[in-house]
């Protein structure tokens, strides 16, 4: 999840923030993608599942961000307005070191 800090520099909220707002929707996230997961039709031919899983992961990040916007706290800047999700293919999700430390996926035991 990405942001503007106050100084008007990209911020990862999730590496920043990962025990408050971002973490205590976690159940809404997961219900999200389930049910995104559960409306994606993998029909046709194998070589459109590539496309159609990319809109998939895109769709429920950018629902994700929604709903931690509608969760983030009111501060002096816009925190809700400047929040993007993190789209396939972004450095951020390569779990490659930044300058907040490696990054990570994590949903824990919750998706079963």
């Amino acid at each position: 999840m990405w942001s503007t800090n106050p100084l008007g520099q990209p911020a990862i909220l999730t590496l920043q923030a990962p025990k408050g707002y971002i973490r205590i929707n976690r159940q809404q996230y997961i219900d999200t993608i389930r049910a995104q997961f559960n409306a994606l039709q993998l029909t046709g031919s194998p070589k459109t599942w590539n496309s159609k899983l990319v809109k998939f992961m895109n769709a429920s990040a950018e629902l994700c961000a929604d709903i931690i916007a509608e969760t983030a706290p009111i501060d002096t800047g816009n925190l809700a307005g400047s929040m993007k999700a993190a789209k396939v293919g972004d450095p951020s999700l390569q779990g490659t070191p930044n300058a907040f430390g490696p990054t990570e996926l994590d949903i824990g035991s919750s998706w079963q």
